[in-house]
């Protein structure tokens, strides 16, 4: 971690210093959180953390690069550099250093490979994303591709794990898209370019390479371009094994959304099911609790899942929506039936053995100018005591202002 800031606050330095340009833009955010207890996080636009906190953000574009440098201290962590990165962009190319949530869904809310379920994953990347420019397809139509490497803390018993990521995604016209994805889990003893070789493209499911924990998966989304029922249809697919170079031992999300912005209060609303119970495949392998856990890796970082926030053996059905009723006014809203820990297993990650209940969340948004506030109100009927998060009520508060 004090390598991983030193890079950042040097980078930083350099990028932001005013000798190279006079055309430079700073900015900076001041914002905090309260929340009145612990909540299962629920990936809706009002999602809180889970601690008070209190963070200053420092801002620098210039030309091709931007850069950001963020402080962040709360009551349990202290002070973290989370969501602070150095990005260099030119054409199609971007690449950087950096510590901030990735979204690998076409999903608003979630996601079974990468979410913001879990602290930011430390990381380098590198992405291209471009226009087809084709004759045969529409002019809309692109594509993108993102590489990571980086770490996952205390993943590896109480040790870090290197984890390397592929995604590409392809749209062939505007309404449709694809993604593809993997990620690796790798590192003990074996930190070399041929281990990073086979964490990426060989099949890790025997031999030499078999420690690595390998997750990949697909997505779809397409959207239905109607006026009168404008709807998106978006699904994913992940799995934990590999069968013939194939994901095996699957779990899968789905949604549908419909965005209407041209009535008098502009509204989406959204219905999500996610399942991350996997069955005995039939080669005898996976079972239950197969989903983020492994022999050798846990799919974690800092002991949270990466992925879906119901961790693994669970099922959330969601229904959610968020309603214009004033230009810089919004009102939030959900309500989630999950349950965890469905097959009842004393090492589940949330909770020691099954529980099942609704979790529902009012909340208001506000926004003018430099200006943000929001705030919540959440109930829950069920207690998670790994996590440590009771049943009842519980108030969160938000704020942000931009110089």
């Amino acid at each position: 971690m004090t390598r991983f800031c030193t890079y950042l606050l040097f980078l930083f330095y350099f990028s932001a210093n005013p000798s190279f340009s006079q055309n430079d833009k700073f900015s900076i955010d001041i914002g905090s959180a309260i929340q009145s207890k612990e909540t299962l996080n629920t990936y809706s636009s009002t999602k809180f953390p889970n601690k008070d906190s209190i963070h200053i953000g420092l801002k620098y574009n210039l030309h091709g690069f931007s850069s950001k440098l963020v402080l962040n201290h709360n009551t349990k962590n202290y002070l973290t550099f989370d969501n602070s990165y150095i990005n260099f962009k030119k054409g199609i190319t971007s690449f950087g250093i950096g510590s901030f949530n990735r979204k690998w869904s076409f999903s608003r809310k979630t996601s079974l490979i990468l979410s913001s379920n879990t602290r930011p994953i430390q990381s380098f990347y590198f992405k291209l994303n471009n226009k087809f420019k084709s004759r045969i397809l529409p002019q809309e139509a692109h594509w993108s591709f993102e590489i990571l490497n980086g770490i996952t803390k205390k993943s590896l018993g109480n040790k870090d794990s290197i984890i390397s990521g592929l995604r590409g995604t392809i749209s062939p016209t505007k309404n449709l898209s694809f993604e593809f994805f993997q990620t690796s889990q790798w590192g003990d003893s074996k930190r070399n370019l041929n281990t990073f070789k086979s964490a990426l493209i060989n099949d890790t499911n025997e031999g030499k390479y078999a420690h690595i924990n390998k997750m990949a998966g697909m997505g779809v989304s397409y959207q239905i371009s109607n006026n009168i029922l404008p709807m998106r249809f978006y699904a994913q697919i992940v799995g934990e094994d590999e069968a013939g170079s194939l994901p095996s031992c699957t779990a899968y999300l789905t949604g549908l959304e419909w965005e209407n912005q041209k009535i008098k209060y502009p509204t989406l609303v959204t219905i999500e099911y996610i399942n991350t119970r996997t069955d005995i495949s039939s080669n005898g392998n996976c079972g239950p609790n197969s989903l983020y856990n492994n022999s050798t890796y846990s799919y974690t970082n800092y002991g949270t899942a990466m992925g879906a926030h119901i961790d693994t053996e669970g099922t959330a059905l969601d229904l959610s929506g968020q309603t214009k009723i004033h230009e810089n006014f919004d009102i939030i809203y959900s309500m989630m039936l999950t349950t965890i820990n469905a097959s009842n297993w004393s090492g589940h990650r949330l909770s020691s053995n099954r529980q099942s209940g609704l979790i529902n969340t009012l909340g208001v948004s506000f926004n003018k100018d430099k200006f943000t506030f929001s705030g919540n109100v959440s109930s829950q009927n069920f207690i998670l005591d790994k996590a440590n998060i009771k049943s009842g009520y519980s108030i969160g508060l938000k704020s942000n202002i931009s110089f």
